[in-house]
This record gives structure tokens, sequence and C-alpha cells, in this order.
């Protein structure tokens, strides 16, 4: 259970670095138990997601609750998954691209990250299959913080079609990256709207 906080606690702080500073007024909304909607994009994120359970709380951003950041977690005998799902409008005028580029600084800041893959990925439903990229790091003990275990860690950002919405997910993983899980048999089984399928 200890590990589980302490990587909340990490990536509490990594909510913050991980949205562009005009976004990064936010604010923790207590969300009830069963599927809760994110009314601006539509989503709606169940309870459970392959086993991981998601918090009590969303983290929105911008006044409105347009920008949120909703967590889930998995701990099993390989290691403590943190999964944050990121929806929102693209800021600053970046572009799909630009956007990815823009969430990778707050990654390559760690001591020691390395860069395993980088390549396409499907879009969060599954529908498209080379709508997003996504890209996997290796994070050493104590990269991130003195005491931190060794991570593998993901990063995926899907634009919608006319980049009126972005997906975003970061997940970091205590075990192997061999035993990671499939966090995009995760994504599907969000509901997912129209226009971000």
């Amino acid at each position: 259970m200890k590990t589980i906080q302490r990587l909340w606690a990490a990536f509490a702080l990594l909510l913050v670095a991980a949205v562009p500073l005009a976004a990064q007024a936010q604010e923790r909304t207590a969300i009830p138990s069963g599927p809760w909607l994110h009314e601006p994009s539509g989503t709606t994120f169940p309870d459970q997601i392959g086993g991981a359970s998601r918090g009590n709380t969303a983290t929105t951003f911008d006044e409105a609750g347009i920008d949120v950041a909703v967590g889930y977690s998995l701990k099993n005998d390989d290691g403590v998954l943190i999964l944050t799902l990121y929806v929102y409008p693209p800021y600053g005028g970046l572009d799909c691209a630009e956007s990815f580029s823009d969430a990778q600084v707050s990654i390559n800041k760690y001591r020691g990250v390395r860069k395993l893959s980088q390549g396409s990925a499907p879009s969060p439903s599954g529908k498209s299959m080379h709508a997003a990229t996504h890209a996997r790091y290796a994070i050493p003990a104590g990269g991130m913080n003195p005491n931190y275990p060794a991570l593998v860690s993901d990063l995926y950002v899907h634009c919608s079609p006319g980049d009126e919405w972005l997906v975003k997910y970061r997940a970091s993983w205590t075990g192997s990256e061999e035993t990671f899980p499939d966090v995009f048999a995760m994504l599907r089984e969000i509901d997912w709207p129209e226009k971000l399928k």
C-alpha cells in the first residue's frame, strides 16, 4: 500500500508538470462511485478498467472543468501501475505532434531516463489503428525521487479529428517491461464519445 501512496504522491506533482502553464490552476473534485461522466468531452470513466481501480477524485485544470485528469491504480504480483488519463482541448496553438513533444519534457527531466520505444498507437477506443503516438521510457530507481523504485513509464497522446480534443495518458509501472499491463485494452473499457473514438 505504501508503494501506491508514494507513487500517487509523485504523480500528483506530475499532474502539474504535465500540462501547459496556461492550465495549471488545478482543483481536486470528489467523484462518486460508479461511472463518472466528464460532461464537456462526453467521456464516461468507469470505476474499474482492466482490474485497475479509479481514484475518488478528478483533477481539473481550469475553472470550467473542461481540462481534466482521472487516475487509476493496479497492484498485482508483478508490480504497481499508476495510470493518469487526461482529456483536454489543445493549448497554445500546438498541433498533435507538438503536444506530444511538449508532454515529453516532463519525462526527459528525470535523471537517467532512457527512451525504450516510440511509435504509432490505436485511438482510445481501438477504432483507428495509427491515430495516436506512444512512447515508453525506463526511469532508474531514484531517477524521479530518491525514494522511488525503477519504473517503466508510458506516454500516449491522441488528438481527435480537427484537433478539438486530446486524450493523453501517463502510466508508470514498478514491474518489468515484459509484465507491463495492457493499457490499450484498459482504454477500450472507457465509454468514449464518437469524437474521441
